[in-house]
């Protein structure tokens, strides 16, 4: 019998801290980062810095499939970025999940 083949998930987050409050919002990214990259089903946790903005940041998860995504969006280690964050970003928070795929000729 054949392995279904898995197709990752990506969530993209993009958050911009308060006037000041860069440093404490990139060390948030920086351990929730380490946090996630521990976990056995996330295969990649990039973060990324605006040149032009340096207070945002574009957090990048993959996720090995829907349902590893989807325990990730219901953890309480993502509840707590959320409220430690929300005190750190201004404005709101742009998330979007997204399917990966590979282009084929």
């Amino acid at each position: 019998m054949t392995e279904a083949r898995l197709t990752p998930f990506s969530n993209l987050l993009v958050v911009e801290a308060s006037p000041g409050l860069e440093a404490a919002l990139e060390e948030l990214v920086t351990a929730f980062a380490l946090h996630c990259r521990s976990q056995e089903d996330c295969l990649r946790f990039d973060c990324f810095q605006s040149c032009d903005a340096p207070g945002r940041f574009l957090l990048q998860a993959v996720w090995r499939d829907s349902e590893s995504l989807a325990l990730h969006l219901d953890s309480e280690p993502l509840r707590e970025f959320f409220v430690k964050g929300a005190k750190l970003w201004r404005g709101s928070s742009v998330e979007e999940d997204y399917r990966g795929f590979t282009p084929m000729e």
